[in-house]
């Protein structure tokens, strides 16, 4: 049976608002990472599959796609929350509750506001000194999250735009460019939320145009000719293969 009066002590403390945008910037974070690792994943395993299937690579790539996209928009807004309380705390706001000075019309009134605190001189300079310090350490929390926030998606979408491009592949050719690990641009199909934005630099997804790789005749022909190279080091290693367990 609960007294009257011990009600209170069973109720849980309320989050502050900082406390709820740290919370939120961090399930954000574990989500961009979950979500670079299953792409990781699932290039790995086409890279190493001996025929890739492009059906199962396309299906993957638009369900990624659309988390990318999903977690992007979400990116968006609590950047634009957490800059504005950015702002507000290098404008001398956040914890602390005092942002200016209190007036006085002369030092009689000056005494009687120090005599009339509950607090004592020292001990409200003590409490200033630690709400200045927990502003700041919140200011760095978000900014060093928002920084991390930023670096993580720029490497899923590397990851992911590789990952699409590794299907446009398959697709119209049936097998991967020999150096597809070691292409320094690829075709954008997504692009970070925190990345500049420029005119024509993104495809609209679920629409993928022509990559533009396509559109150069001597790199096509390099294609063709690394395709065929890719085959017949197949071809040479399936004959090897079947000359040594062979019955002799």
């Amino acid at each position: 049976m609960v007294r009257p009066g011990q009600a209170k002590s069973f109720v849980a403390p309320k989050k502050n608002q900082y406390e709820t945008l740290l919370f939120s910037l961090n399930q954000l974070l574990v989500a961009v990472s979950d979500l670079g690792g299953k792409i990781a994943s699932i290039m790995q395993a086409t890279i190493q599959a001996e025929t890739p299937d492009s059906f199962m690579v396309g299906r993957e790539k638009e369900n990624l796609v659309g988390d990318f996209k999903r977690l992007s928009e979400m990116a968006v807004g609590l950047k634009v929350t957490l800059d504005h309380k950015i702002r507000d705390l290098k404008s001398n706001g956040g914890p602390s509750s005092c942002r200016g000075p209190i007036l006085a019309s002369s030092l009689q009134t000056v005494m009687l506001l120090h005599l009339s605190s509950e607090l004592t001189m020292g001990k409200r300079l003590e409490e200033l000194n630690a709400q200045e310090k927990k502003k700041k350490e919140i200011l760095c929390q978000f900014e060093n999250g928002l920084k991390i926030t930023e670096a993580n998606f720029g490497e899923v979408a590397h990851r992911l735009n590789l990952l699409c491009y590794m299907q446009s592949c398959l697709e119209k050719e049936g097998i991967l460019p020999a150096n597809i690990m070691y292409l320094s641009s690829v075709p954008q199909t997504v692009i970070s939320p925190f990345a500049p934005k420029v005119v024509g630099r993104i495809q609209p997804i679920g629409r993928p145009k022509e990559p533009s790789v396509y559109d150069n005749e001597e790199v096509k022909r390099e294609l063709e000719k690394k395709k065929a190279l890719l085959l017949e080091l197949r071809e040479q290693h399936r004959l090897e293969l079947a000359k040594k367990f062979s019955p002799k």
